[in-house]
């Protein structure tokens, strides 16, 4: 999307403005501007896509039409190269066509087209419905619902649905009660700092030495081991968060990279 209507309060794409949805035109071109970026490469192990960073993917049906797309969209430039098309969802709670969506993604796209080389990652934060009410604005449905939901996704192929911890100083998890929610079978745990974005620094949200330390996610990461999930930590670079290519960034709200950087016009 452009913008977001969802409100996060450690977020700074709804200072863009409120979520419209990219055309299809849209997605192919963001791809092939960054792939057109390296002529010297014609082929990688591996093409992430991330359907995410800005808004809420699950709005927007393109991104499953988009997805199907794909071999053939990059196969002049990467030919025959691994694509691992992610979709990183809040779980909106007003969105009546977020199960329909989940379905053709889990079903048309992780498990079919793409025989299990593709992600679906829900982005979780916290196992208390109170904090999660405050961190989402209230926008993002309650666990209880969310884990129906993920009884009603078939058994993925290749890697299990990612459920998503960007934890803050203040974090609650509970690793028995997610255990009770999701099936471990079904489903990993990947844990990271919250970024430092403007909107977290002003509604004082941060994840104290989660640049340069595991501690902060240690007794988290033993938790959710003890009670049958696999995790995956993931500690972003500085670099990263300057130039503000991690979630929650968003140059079209105000913000500029404090790294280095060159701007290129894009001739349509």
């Amino acid at each position: 999307q452009y913008g977001c209507s969802m409100g996060c309060k450690f977020c700074d794409v709804p200072k863009v403005g409120a979520g419209r949805n990219a055309t299809q035109a849209d997605l192919r071109d963001q791809i092939l501007t960054a792939i057109r970026q390296h002529p010297e490469v014609k082929h990688t192990k591996r093409l992430n896509i991330h359907y995410a960073r800005m808004g809420e993917p699950t709005w927007n049906y393109h991104v499953v039409v988009n997805a199907l797309l794909l071999h053939d969209i990059v196969k002049p430039y990467i030919g025959d190269s691994l694509i691992h098309p992610v979709v990183s969802t809040m779980l909106p709670k007003n969105n009546r066509g977020l199960r329909e969506f989940l379905r053709q993604w889990t079903d048309k796209v992780k498990n079919g087209v793409f025989n299990g080389d593709a992600g679906l990652q829900f982005s979780i934060n916290s196992t208390d419905d109170k904090q999660r009410e405050y961190l989402f604005s209230g926008n993002s449905l309650p666990l209880e619902e969310i884990a129906k939901i993920g009884r009603e996704l078939p058994i993925p192929l290749g890697r299990k649905y990612a459920l998503n911890f960007a934890l803050a100083d203040n974090s609650i998890m509970d690793g028995k009660r997610l255990r009770e929610l999701f099936d471990p079978e079904k489903f990993m745990c990947k844990i990271t700092p919250l970024h430092r974005t403007a909107s977290c620094e002003q509604n004082h949200i941060a994840t104290t030495g989660g640049y340069e330390l595991f501690t902060p996610y240690m007794t988290v990461e033993e938790d959710l081991k003890a009670h049958g999930f696999d995790v995956i930590v993931f500690v972003p670079s500085y670099d990263e968060d300057n130039g503000l290519i991690t979630c929650g960034n968003a140059i079209l709200s105000g913000k500029l990279p404090t790294s280095t950087y060159e701007l290129i016009e894009n001739e349509r």
